[in-house]
Parts: structure tokens; sequence; C-alpha cells
């Protein structure tokens, strides 16, 4: 019979070594992330977005670079991922954007810290092709405010979060 000291320290054995397994990720490939090359053109009929997006993505043999076209940028952000995992920090208007990618199973997830007077915030993507031109991203912003407030009645999302699903047509 195992001891509940000894049971506790199991879990926390499996459960740090899970997080082990995590931080020890194996880098991307340029190979990994080629389905994503080319123009994506945001399909607004199949996503809750109301502004259109075009991102243009190139990947070399040690980052993604995803160039952001949205209506009113006099020039387009530019984010560059490390390959292998390190965070990146990109020049985004008057502040700045740190990157980040790996990948979780079948998806690619980027994570972009965009801090905005003095203020992060958090936009995680889980990025999937789903075919030869379609590519889904689902999309999740928080606000880093501090401050959480306290949930409405039967909200069950963080009021600091929001998420969406955001569908893209390749056009070349």
């Amino acid at each position: 019979m195992v001891s509940r000291r000894n049971a506790w320290l199991l879990i926390l054995g499996v459960l740090l070594g899970r997080g082990a397994l995590y931080a020890q990720q194996q880098p991307l490939s340029a190979a990994d992330l080629a389905v994503f090359t080319g123009q994506w053109t945001l399909d607004l009929s199949k996503s809750a977005a109301t502004e259109p997006e075009r991102r243009v993505i190139t990947v070399a043999p040690d980052a993604m670079r995803v160039e952001l076209h949205r209506p009113g940028d006099d020039r387009p952000p530019v984010l560059i991922y490390n390959l292998d995992g390190s965070r990146n920090v990109n020049p985004f208007g008057s502040g700045t954007a740190t990157t980040e990618i790996r990948r979780e199973g079948p998806d690619i997830i980027t994570v972009t810290v965009f801090t905005v007077n003095d203020r992060p915030v958090t936009v995680q993507e889980r990025l999937q092709v789903t075919g030869p031109t379609d590519m889904s991203a689902a999309v999740t912003v928080r606000v880093e405010h501090g401050y959480q407030g306290v949930r409405p009645a039967l909200e069950k999302g963080a009021p600091n979060a929001s998420e969406t699903l955001k569908h893209f047509r390749k056009t070349s």
C-alpha cells in the first residue's frame, strides 16, 4: 500500500515530469511550417471578424515571418517567430510585440504579447491548415491589466479574455 505522502510525491513527480517534457519540446523546422507559406486572406463570411485582413507568411530555416495587412495600417506590422521556440522582440508601432511559437499535437501555437501604452495584451493563435487552401486560427485575446473584476452570473470565461475563430483562404 502506498502511503498518502508517497502518493502525493508520485502525483507531484508526474506533474513536474509533464512540465519538463513540455519545456524540452523540440524546435520547429522550416519543413514543419512549409504548409503555412503564402498569402492568406480572411474569409469574413466564415469568421467572427468584421474587418478584412491579409497575412503574408514566409518561412526561413530559423524563423517564420508573418506580415499583417489590415485597413488603416500605414505600414503592415511584421512579426518574426523563432523556430527554436525562443522569444523574439519585434517593433510594433510605438510599442513592441514579443513572439513565441510551438507545436501542440497537430496545431501550431503562436503567442504574441503586444505592449500598448505600457500595457501588455496577449494574443494566442492555434493555427491549423485544414485543406489545400484553408487555414483556421482559434484566437484568444487576453488584456493583462491586472484587474480581473467580478464575473457576471453564468459567465464562464475570464472578464479580461475573449475567444474567436478566424478562417483564411490561401490566395497565392
